[in-house]
């Protein structure tokens, strides 16, 4: 509930008193019936509505919060303030989206959906499995991929593939 001084209108956000619990919102629009050793006079406790408008990915609410008081419907608007997110937070929560294990066949899925300058990523992995029979025997015995696994962090650079890529790629083979 929002708590309003009914002579100027300011707002403050509060929980309501336990003396007043239970009374119907009309009775908390105008508490000038309330006994004055309450301390409630003046005061009034009214409905809100939020029009704060949709969140963009890239940003976060900030605690921050604007109040427009209609007096006629006595209700509360309130609209919550935001900041854009840091770098760090928006990689962090990118990196929260990639899974840590793939199977074979959803990394191969993925390798084959993913064009290259000599065709897909899978012609790729296996030219390279082909020049490095330890590659291969990994690959062979795998039933899934790690995203942190050595195997997976030393083909990278021998596919040309960035951090970044090999996240997408993890990303993509999950949803296959």
């Amino acid at each position: 509930m929002i708590k309003v001084n009914l002579t100027t209108l300011a707002t403050t956000r509060e929980a309501l008193p336990k003396a007043l619990v239970g009374l119907k919102q009309e009775s908390l629009n105008d508490l000038s019936w309330t006994d004055e050793a309450l301390g409630f006079r003046g005061f009034g406790y009214w409905a809100e509505s939020d029009e704060t408008p949709p969140l963009a990915d890239t940003h976060k609410y900030d605690g921050g919060e604007t109040f427009r008081v209609d007096e006629v419907s006595k209700i509360v608007y309130v609209t919550r303030t935001s900041i854009a997110k840091t770098q760090a937070e928006l990689d962090a929560e990118f990196k929260a989206t990639v899974p840590p294990t793939i199977t074979r066949v959803q990394a191969m899925k993925a390798m084959k959906a993913t064009v290259s300058g000599t065709g897909t990523l899978w012609d790729d992995f296996n030219a390279v499995l082909a020049s490095n029979v330890d590659a291969k025997d990994e690959w062979d015995l795998a039933t899934e991929l790690t995203r942190g696994h050595l195997f997976v962090a030393q083909l990278a650079p021998a596919l040309s593939l960035t951090e970044l890529q090999i996240d997408e790629l993890f990303i993509a083979g999950a949803g296959l």
